[in-house]
Order: C-alpha cells, then structure tokens, then sequence
C-alpha cells in the first residue's frame, strides 16, 4: 500500500524540472517517502500503520512532497544527491516537521483517531466484579475480597 497520489507528485516534480523521472526512481521515492511515514506513526497510532484503505489526506499530502524530494534528489550527483534549499525548505523541512508534529501529538489525525478509537470500543469487554446480576450493583465492603477468593 502506498500513499499519496502520484499524478499530484508528478506534477509537482515537474514544476522543478523538464527531465522526466524514471518509473523505477519514482517508485523508490515514494516507498522511501511511505516507509518514513510509517516509522514516524507507527509511534504514535500503532496498529494503524501502515495504512490500510484510503489513507488520510494529511498524509497522502506528506508522502507526495517527500516524493518530490527524493525523486529530486536522485537526479543530483553524489550519494545523497546535494538539492537546493528551497527545495528542501519546500518539500523536505515542512513534512518532517509535521511529522515530528504528529507523533509529538501536536496534530491530530481525526481520521485516524476515531478508527483508533472504534477498535478500542469494539473490544470484547468482561465485567470484573459480577455485574451480569441486578443484585450484584450494590457493592458491600467485602466485594473485592469475595471476588478475589473466588479465583
């Protein structure tokens, strides 16, 4: 599963240059942009990531400009490709940012938060001091020690 949409990354790639990207850099651009991500919010939503289903947004849009980055950034010499400061500021600084942002709870996800948070209530829950009895609700001092003893 990958992020983002690569129409929308193509696009902005070409903003920056008339050199076609090959298929092969693109797709390592965008699996090395996803695998970011996933390391970034598998911190602070595990168990959601990777994304399954239509991700978010947020980070569709996250996975786009780091693809621009590195797809940018292959075409330079060098190993890592040395690329202009506004295309970093551009595309690199403000995803990461935002990422670190995310992960620090500093931005939420609500698209992740209310499946996170489904999941949870979804859970199969036991009551822990018998109340499947109507005559259990009212609870006398000795409660817990009854119901520890039954163990």
């Amino acid at each position: 599963m990958s992020y983002g949409d690569d129409s929308r990354a193509r696009r902005l790639y070409s903003d920056f240059t008339t050199t076609e990207v090959s298929a092969t850099v693109f797709s390592d651009s965008r699996l090395k942009s996803d695998t970011i991500i996933d390391g970034y919010m598998k911190k602070i939503y595990p168990g959601s990531f990777p994304y399954t289903g239509s991700a978010p947004a947020l980070i569709n849009s996250i996975s786009d400009d780091l693809t621009v980055y590195f797809c940018l950034r292959s075409k330079k010499k060098g190993l890592p490709g040395a690329v202009s400061g506004d295309i970093k500021e551009t595309y690199y600084d403000p995803s990461i940012k935002m990422l670190e942002d995310i992960q620090a709870g500093k931005i939420r996800i609500p698209e992740i938060a209310k499946k996170s948070v489904i999941e949870s209530n979804t859970r199969q829950q036991t009551p822990v001091a018998g109340l499947e009895a109507e005559e259990s609700w009212e609870v006398s001092p000795n409660r817990l020690d009854e119901e520890s003893n039954k163990e």
